[in-house]
C-alpha cells in the first residue's frame, strides 16, 4: 500500500489493499474527493469522469461514497455550475485586451444553481482542464459532435458551438462583433449520464482522501495522491465489473 499505509486505517487501507486487485478505470478525468453538508452533517465523495462500456456509450460522470440518490440533480447542477464559471473564467482572461476596448461582452449567463459548493470548485478543475488539456478535448470530441474542441490550438482557441448546434448554452459572449457560445451539452455537461455509487467502504476511502487532497502541498502528499487515486479507480472498476 506505499505510502498510504501510514496517513490510513486499518479499515481503509483493507479497502485500498482490495482494489489494488481490480483494474484501473478508465477515467478521462481523476477522482478526486468532494465534502457536502446536509441536515446530517458532512458527507465525503469522490468524483470522476469515465468512459466505461458496461456503463453505456460515451462518458459517465461517477460519484462515489456517500452519494444519496435525492442528491442526484444537485450533483449534476454544481458541477454544470462550476464548469462554466471556470470556462467563463478563462475565456474573460484571454479576452482582456478585447474587454478593454470594448469589444466583447456576455450575452448570456445560463448556470444551474450550485447547491453544493465543493462540488462546483470541482466543476471549476473540469471546466480549465477543457480549456488546457489537449488530450482531454480529443477525448470529448468523440462523443460530442456540436462542438470545435480545437485540440490543437490551446493557446488561442477555446471550444465553442459548431454552427450546427441546436441545444442549450450555458454561455453566450460577443467578441469583435462576432457571437459565440459554449454549449450546455459537451461543455457546461461533458457526462451521457450521471451514475452515482453509494458504498460505504468508498465513502471512508474518499474521507481519508480528502484531508491529504485539500493539504498542504508537499512530495509526499503528491505520492499519497496518486495512490490514493489508483485505489479509488480500482474500487469503483470493480463494482462496474460486479467484483465487489
Amino acid at each position: 500500500m506505499g505510502i498510504l499505509g501510514k496517513l490510513v486505517g486499518a479499515a481503509v487501507g483493507k479497502a485500498i489493499e482490495k482494489a489494488y486487485k481490480f483494474g484501473k478505470l478508465n477515467g478521462l478525468t481523476d477522482p478526486l474527493p468532494v465534502k457536502y453538508t446536509d441536515a446530517e452533517g458532512d458527507h465525503y465523495v469522490s468524483i470522476v469522469l469515465a468512459d466505461e462500456k458496461k456503463l453505456g456509450k460515451g462518458p459517465t460522470m461517477i460519484v462515489a461514497g456517500d452519494a444519496k440518490e435525492k442528491y442526484a440533480k444537485e450533483f449534476e447542477d454544481s458541477m454544470i455550475h462550476g464548469i462554466g464559471e471556470g470556462y467563463k473564467t478563462v475565456l474573460e482572461s484571454r479576452s482582456a485586451k478585447d474587454i478593454q476596448k470594448g469589444k466583447f461582452k456576455i450575452l448570456e449567463e445560463n448556470l444551474p444553481p450550485s447547491g453544493f459548493p465543493e462540488v462546483t470548485e470541482l466543476g471549476k478543475v473540469w471546466g480549465a482542464l477543457l480549456c488546457s488539456y489537449r488530450y482531454f478535448r480529443e477525448d470529448l470530441g468523440k462523443s460530442f459532435k456540436g462542438v470545435k474542441y480545437y485540440p490543437d490550438d490551446l493557446k488561442k482557441k477555446l471550444p465553442v458551438a459548431k454552427n450546427s448546434y441546436q441545444g442549450e448554452y450555458v454561455l453566450k459572449w460577443e467578441k469583435n462583433n462576432k457571437e459565440y457560445g459554449a454549449p450546455l451539452e459537451g461543455i457546461g455537461r461533458m457526462w451521457y449520464r450521471v451514475k452515482l455509487i453509494n458504498n460505504e467502504e468508498l465513502a471512508e476511502m474518499s474521507k481519508s482522501f480528502y484531508p491529504i487532497y485539500t493539504g498542504e502541498r508537499t512530495k509526499e502528499r503528491k505520492k499519497a495522491l496518486e495512490e490514493f487515486q489508483k485505489a479509488i479507480k480500482g474500487y469503483i472498476k470493480g463494482i462496474i465489473e460486479g467484483k465487489i
